[in-house]
């Protein structure tokens, strides 16, 4: 059966009420962390510290861990270790071109997985720092007495090689490009093609290399980091000078840099103790995402996602890194998170589980954040585009929110479960049934239109028609 009723008085309206104190917090962000996935020993990972990643050519996404390697295909790990391995960790993850991939223990072991099985690269005792692959197939290992090349065919080693000038034979980091091989020393970068070393000078000397500078893997010339100093020095025709920008040394301050990765010509991705910092040098803008985050490397797969590997806390899958998600949390010791969001033009409205409220302005990007005093969950939630006013149900009683003040309505309503307004008042859906009226501060002038348990309203502009969702199904009114 439908209900039919129809409306000819004109409506005078005003707010009269209760102010509720309100908490306003107010804050502009800037780029917010994107929607993630934190992937952990809880998922099958073998340690939540990840120190280097590689995503292989079937496209299976490998990790050197605090406990091994391990080869992760989307829902299983799959772990490898040796019976000679002298300790668990691995790290400094390649791959030669048959799919051999390579690893290195911090005492010096070097180890390649092959037909799921781990095996250690014998005859070899020198300090590791560093592990690269060349065009020809030659594996290239970064020592602390210079560079070292290994034929997979003939199983032999080669080196050391090191500039002639060259104090100090330690080779901080290693880079591969085609058949050039780049590596740090303290005189600065030198390129080994050919058996012919290639040297690009810098500002200054790299004194006390070990430990101290990240050299980037994937560029024609690579780039180079100080580890704590801040300093970036840029690849230039014939040399390298430091990057001068306050953007990247603000975004870098009090950031210990672990890694550092070069995905096209225009930004650098810095993996720090505090965050990844990525750094567009062609327009000298810096952006920080997920501070807090202890980050050791940075790749991404074959179809588009974002991998972060952290030394506390797993793996980090972005699916959408350009995809921003802002924040917040008025209780940080409790879950507060949105359940409802309401958009007006510019302004996004919402509420949250713990009963608080807030706004969000798409244009500045400005969140403002409201902490009531009314201890209860707000049941519902309706923006009148008239009035420019935002109403809230809970403990009873309507509230209306305007110019940053709350304001309660006199009267007591049943449950409201939706409110709507129609050209000649509101219709509220309640638990008792779906009422007009036509002044929300006056009890006199309401009228009943159905009985039913009413959930969620509708209004139909052009035919005048209101239709309401009960749990004895759809009732329409001609308004």
């Amino acid at each position: 059966m439908s209900n039919r009723f129809h409306i000819q008085c004109n409506q005078s309206y005003s707010l009269i009420g209760i102010i509720f104190i309100l908490f306003f917090f107010s804050e502009t962000l800037s780029a917010q962390n994107p929607a993630s996935f934190q992937i952990t020993t809880e998922d099958g990972l073998p340690s939540n510290e990840v120190y280097s990643i590689l995503i292989d050519t079937e496209g299976f996404l490998w990790a050197g861990t605090d406990a091994g390697i391990c080869k992760y295909d989307g829902v299983n790990f799959i772990t490898y270790s040796s019976p000679s391995q002298r300790t668990k960790s691995l790290s400094g993850l390649c791959a030669s071109p048959d799919g051999r991939i390579y690893c290195y223990s911090f005492n010096g072991q070097i180890f390649y997985a092959e037909n799921d099985s781990l095996y250690e690269l014998k005859n070899w005792k020198k300090k590791t720092t560093n592990l690269t692959y060349d065009a020809s197939g030659l594996l290239w290992i970064a020592t602390w007495d210079g560079l070292y090349s290994y034929d997979q065919g003939s199983d032999k080693f080669a080196g050391p090689f090191f500039p002639e000038n060259s104090k100090d034979p330690i080779a901080c980091g290693i880079s591969a490009k085609k058949d050039t091989i780049f590596s740090l020393f303290e005189s600065g970068l030198s390129g080994i093609s050919k058996g012919e070393f290639y040297h690009y000078p810098t500002d200054q000397p790299f004194d006390r290399l070990s430990g101290l500078y990240v050299v980037e893997q994937s560029s024609d010339l690579p780039w180079i980091i100080s580890v704590q100093d801040e300093l970036v020095y840029r690849p230039m025709v014939t040399h390298y000078e430091i990057v001068k920008s306050p953007e990247l040394t603000s975004a870098l301050k009090h950031k210990k840099v672990n890694n550092i990765r070069k995905f096209d010509d225009q930004k650098i991705w810095i993996c720090t103790y505090d965050g990844l910092v990525i750094y567009d040098f062609v327009n000298d803008r810096a952006e920080i995402l997920f501070e807090g985050f202890v980050l050791s490397d940075v790749l991404f797969d074959h179809e588009g996602n974002c991998w972060l590997s952290s030394l506390h806390q797993g793996l980090i899958r972005v699916p959408q890194l350009n995809t921003p998600v802002w924040n917040f949390s008025l209780n940080r010791e409790q879950n507060d998170t949105p359940i409802k969001l309401i958009k007006n033009k510019q302004v996004l409205y919402f509420i949250s589980t713990l009963g608080n409220f807030g706004t969000f302005d798409l244009q500045k990007s400005e969140l403002n954040l409201f902490s009531t005093s009314l201890n209860a969950d707000i049941q519902s939630v309706y923006f009148d585009s008239i009035d420019q006013v935002l109403y809230l149900y809970t403990n009873n009683h309507l509230h209306v929110f305007s110019n940053n003040k709350l304001e309660q309505l006199e009267l007591v309503f049943p449950p409201v479960k939706d409110l709507i307004r129609v050209p000649q008042g509101f219709v509220l859906a309640t638990s008792a049934g779906t009422y007009f009226y036509k002044d929300l501060l006056n009890e006199q002038q309401v009228q009943v239109l159905d009985n039913f348990w009413s959930r969620e309203l509708a209004f139909e502009n052009k035919s005048k028609t209101l239709f309401s969702a009960t749990n004895q199904g759809t009732s329409y009114f001609s308004v």
